[in-house]
C-alpha cells in the first residue's frame, strides 16, 4: 500500500481561495485537515462548497481554536493539527500550510519527491545574524504575559503604543531580576519559518512532548517561528533536516521548507500579477520549491490561471 500524506491547513479568511487550494491538493494519496480560526465567519455553505471540490482526498474541518497573532494560540493550532492527523493515520509526511499558500508543482511531482526523500524535516532555518537582530532568544528567555494581545490586534494608535510600552517594561523588569527561562529548560533557541513538512517519527515526538512544549512556550511571543526548530535541537533531530542552509532573506535563497516566501519585498510580500513577480515564482519552481505564499486571488484573479499552468 502506498503511503499517504496529511496536508494541514490553517485558514482565517479568503475561503474562495481556500477552495482553490484544496482543489489543487486533491489527490489519491492526500488527506486534508483544515483548521479554521474560531473568530472567522465560516458558514456551513462555505464548508460544503470547499468539500465538494475534493474528489479523491478525504477532507476534515475543525473550528475549535481561536488564533491570536503572536500568541501561544498559534502554536496550539499547529499542535492540534499534528495530533488530529496522527489520531487518524500514520502518514509518512505532514505538510503545514496557510490558507493563502498555493502549490507550484503537480501532486504527482510533489508526492514523488517526498516519498523519494523519506524521514526528513523540511524547514527554513534563519541566519544567526537575523535571529540576533530580531532578538529571538528574548521571545522565550522572558515571560510575555497576555501574549495573545499584540499591537496588530488593534488600529488604535494609543492602544498600540500602550501595548508596546508594556512589552518593553515587561522585559526591563525581568532583565533587572536576572530572569532567564532558557536556563530552566536547558534549551537552545533556534529560528525558522513555521510552515514546514515533517516526517512521521518527528511528528510523533512533537506530539508526545506537547505538554513540555506548552510549558516552555506558553508565555513566549511569536513562538510559532521558534518552537519546532528549538524542539528539534532538544530532541536531537537535527540530522533529519533536509537543508541546513540558513536564510538571509534574499531572492536567491533556497528555502529548506520548499516554500518560496518573499520576505525581502514585504513581511511577507503578497504576490501580484506583475511580470517581475511571475518571474520570481518561475525561478522558485525551477529552484525546487513546491509551494509559495502569500497569494490574494481576489485582488489578482489572473494569478489563478498562472498557478494552474505551474501545476501541470
Amino acid at each position: 500500500m502506498d503511503n499517504k500524506h496529511a496536508y494541514l491547513i490553517i485558514a482565517h479568511n479568503k475561503f474562495e481561495q481556500l477552495a482553490f487550494l484544496v482543489s489543487l491538493l486533491d489527490y489519491k494519496y492526500h488527506d486534508i485537515y483544515i483548521l479554521i480560526d474560531k473568530k472567522s465567519n465560516f458558514s456551513a455553505e462555505v464548508k460544503n462548497k470547499i468539500t465538494k471540490v475534493a474528489k479523491e482526498s478525504n477532507i476534515y474541518f475543525s473550528q475549535e481554536c481561536t488564533i491570536h497573532w503572536g500568541g501561544y494560540s498559534q502554536i496550539e493550532a499547529e499542535m492540534k493539527l499534528f495530533s488530529w492527523a496522527l489520531e487518524s493515520n500514520d502518514y509518512s509526511y505532514f505538510h503545514l500550510l496557510s490558507g493563502v499558500d498555493l502549490p507550484l508543482a503537480s501532486n504527482d511531482e510533489i508526492y514523488s519527491f517526498f516519498e523519494a526523500n523519506p524521514e526528513k524535516i523540511f524547514l527554513s532555518l534563519v541566519s544567526e545574524e537575523i535571529a540576533l537582530k530580531n532578538r529571538v532568544d528574548e521571545r522565550v528567555k522572558y515571560a510575555h504575559y497576555f501574549s495573545n494581545i499584540s499591537s496588530r490586534s488593534t488600529n488604535n494608535k494609543v492602544i498600540r503604543k500602550a501595548i508596546s510600552l508594556y512589552r518593553k517594561l515587561e522585559i526591563t523588569i525581568q532583565k533587572a531580576l536576572r530572569i532567564n527561562r532558557l536556563d530552566k529548560y536547558r534549551i537552545e533557541v533556534d529560528y525558522a519559518s513555521n510552515w514546514l513538512s515533517i516526517d512521521l517519527e518527528s511528528t510523533q515526538l512533537l506530539v508526545k512532548n506537547q505538554a513540555l512544549i506548552k510549558d516552555i512556550f506558553y508565555y513566549s511571543v511569536f513562538g510559532d517561528e521558534i518552537f519546532i526548530p528549538t524542539m528539534i535541537n532538544k530532541l536531537n533531530l537535527q540530522h533529519k533536516i533536509y537543508s541546513p542552509i540558513r536564510l538571509k532573506d534574499q531572492p536567491e535563497d533556497f528555502q529548506g521548507n520548499l516554500r518560496y516566501i518573499n520576505w525581502w519585498d514585504g513581511a511577507p510580500h503578497t504576490w501580484t500579477d506583475s511580470e517581475s513577480d511571475k518571474a520570481q515564482l518561475l525561478f522558485a519552481k525551477k529552484s525546487g520549491h513546491f509551494f509559495s505564499r502569500k497569494f490574494d486571488l481576489d485582488k489578482y484573479p489572473s494569478m489563478k490561471s498562472f498557478i494552474l499552468e505551474l501545476n501541470k
